[in-house]
């Protein structure tokens, strides 16, 4: 089986408890997958920006 960019190992639910406090030692959080024996570790940052921000497109 082939893997592509498209392929979805998990999902990660953002919300405004995640949202960094503007320190580099708390601002960032991990998610951890495990798919078809395959290990993913996804490190990001929720942050907020001014002004009204358009929905991305959905997936299809």
């Amino acid at each position: 089986m082939d893997g592509s960019v498209e392929d979805v190992i998990g999902t990660v639910v953002l919300s405004e408890d995640l949202v960094g406090t503007g320190f580099p030692a708390t601002d960032f959080h991990v998610a951890a997958f495990d798919e078809a024996g395959a290990q993913y570790e996804l490190t990001y940052r929720v942050r907020t920006v001014p002004g009204p921000v358009d929905a991305p497109p959905p997936v299809a």
